[in-house]
């Protein structure tokens, strides 16, 4: 018995060893030692599997990420703090990860967390402009609002990212559409937070 327990023990600390290595190389983008990984071991958990994913997507380690994913790590599951992998790559930034998920069935407007943010709401939040282009090439819907009324062009209104809130407008994104739970629009969010240029754009738009 005591045997036993000495091969379990050994066993079980050489998996989550290699799990450690999976999420080290996932997170720099070592796609040559991650495929390595996947291929010493077949019975990775999926846990492990979504958690080297989503490090990968945030990266913006697009080889890793399509290493991942062929070794059945899901493209639209949720990590336990609510988040993605495309909402992972939007905030990061990453226009060829985003393009890659989207390639590998990873849905546009799934949401990102437990209030409904989607992968767009993220990229215009953060002023990735390029990632919100992918994402509206791929039909995102421009006026999906979160829980507490924000959609897309709200995002970039309040945050300030004026080509986001260009490229919304001009793909026809509803001005007047988002109201917030204290009832703000997307140029009441812009006036407050003084963004001139994205005021102007709005009032442009008939907001």
């Amino acid at each position: 018995i005591e045997a036993q327990k000495k091969k379990r023990f050994a066993g079980n600390a050489a998996r989550t060893c290699m799990e450690d290595d999976l999420l080290d190389a996932a997170h720099a983008g070592d796609s040559s030692k991650v495929r390595r990984l996947l291929w010493q071991e077949h019975g990775w958990q999926s846990g492990s599997l979504q958690q080297a994913l989503h490090a990968a997507a945030y990266q913006g380690h697009e080889a890793t990420v399509a290493a991942l994913v062929g070794a059945r790590a899901d493209a639209n599951a949720w990590q336990q703090d609510g988040s993605t992998p495309l909402g992972a790559a939007c905030g990061g930034g990453h226009t060829e990860a985003a393009r890659t998920l989207i390639g590998l069935n990873a849905f546009v407007d799934h949401p990102a967390d437990d209030v409904g943010t989607t992968p767009l709401h993220i990229a215009c939040s953060v002023g990735s402009r390029q990632v919100a282009e992918l994402l509206m090439l791929a039909r995102a819907d421009l006026n999906r609002a979160d829980v507490h009324g924000s959609t897309a062009l709200y995002w970039a209104s309040v945050s300030g990212h004026e080509h986001c809130a260009l490229c919304l407008i001009a793909s026809h994104a509803a001005v007047n559409k988002s109201r917030t739970d204290d009832g703000r629009t997307p140029l009441a969010a812009a006036c407050a937070a003084g963004v001139t240029a994205i005021v102007k754009l709005l009032l442009s738009a008939q907001a």
